[in-house]
């Protein structure tokens, strides 16, 4: 091959490089729209039960994945998957079920505003945790610093956490407010973000045994379906069940069909341009969290919530995707995200 074909050659690669990388970021962010779509349909629905809740919005995951998941049953994937690997999957599953739970009880106590960059901070920080200690990766300069500013950012928002509170006491007319209500929901916003990171690392863990994505996917979304009706059931009963308002259903199911949606379109776009690329531009969600919390549900804007959400999304924009040939820490470990995350 002559100079001049490799120069060619380079050059094609370079556009079809920065071809997908236009794509994966378009259709990342598109993403993350429809995440914030479900998230606020999720903050509608906080008068709901909150396990009936959850139900809706992981029940569309089992359903969109069981095609692909019988398909790779009677295909490709005939081995039979290991102990460890069940009880990973099942572990965290269980984690999952909490921060569900957590992360919409956190919407009626503090607000869709504060919740969601809350939320994705943890998360981001869960995984660098994750990867280092899990999956024996190392943490460079750049990603510590990305974790430093969240870290910060989480702590800003958590002192906004009292006012908005304070704000939803007053929408809902539930009587006097608890400092201790909200500081344990911050502590289960923080777990929620752990749950929703250490399903995304099993994911991929039992995938580097051989396990394909959807099965994993797929045994999440059921699980956690099955659990949160049978748990709503003996919350609500059936006949509370049967007799929620059809409009409540109708937000409810919205709200895990974005979920679905989400997932899959930010799925996509880690394939195209990498999981770092597409966590900055996630950064975009507590931006348009906020904005709907405020615009929709009239919740407080605050000085803590203006400046911790600049900092979650100057946090995760540091985290920009790395030259070609040197991944970081997250990019080969945390390739799918969880299904759960908002």
């Amino acid at each position: 091959m002559t100079s001049r074909e490799t120069t060619c050659s380079s050059a094609t690669d370079e556009t079809h490089s920065n071809s997908h990388v236009i794509w994966g970021s378009l259709v990342g962010g598109l993403g993350a729209v429809v995440y914030t779509a479900a998230n606020t349909c999720l903050r509608s629905a906080t008068h709901c039960d909150p396990m009936w809740v959850c139900f809706w919005k992981s029940l569309p995951v089992a359903v969109l994945t069981a095609v692909p998941f019988m398909w790779h049953v009677r295909g490709e994937c005939r081995r039979a998957v290991s102990r460890s690997d069940w009880s990973l999957l099942m572990g965290v599953t269980v984690l999952s079920l909490w921060g569900n739970f957590m992360f919409q009880i956190a919407l009626g106590v503090i607000g869709l505003a504060l919740a969601v960059p809350v939320t994705l901070g943890s998360v981001i920080v869960s995984g660098a945790v994750l990867g280092r200690f899990l999956l024996g990766e190392s943490l460079t300069r750049q990603i510590m610093l990305a974790l430093a500013v969240l870290i910060t950012a989480i702590f800003v928002l958590s002192f906004g956490a009292d006012d908005a509170s304070r704000s939803l006491v007053a929408e809902q007319n539930t009587g006097p407010r608890s400092l201790v209500k909200v500081v344990l929901t911050l502590v289960g916003l923080f777990t929620a973000g752990f749950s929703f990171c250490s399903v995304g690392a099993a994911i991929r863990v039992t995938a580097n045994h051989g396990v394909p994505i959807v099965f994993g996917i797929f045994v999440n979304g059921v699980v956690l379906s099955i659990a949160f009706a049978l748990i709503a059931a003996y919350r609500i009963g059936l006949d509370g069940m049967l007799r929620t308002p059809s409009i409540d259903l109708a937000v409810m199911a919205s709200a895990g069909v974005f979920n679905a949606m989400g997932f899959w379109l930010v799925t996509t776009a880690i394939r195209m341009c990498g999981l770092i690329h597409v966590n900055a531009i996630n950064a975009s969600q507590s931006a348009m969290a906020a904005t709907a919390g405020v615009i929709f549900f009239a919740e407080p804007v605050t000085s803590h919530l203006l400046f911790g959400v600049l900092l979650t999304i100057l946090g995760l924009a540091i985290m920009k995707q790395p030259r070609q040939g040197h991944p970081q820490t997250l990019d080969r470990a945390l390739a799918e995200p969880a299904v759960e995350h908002s």
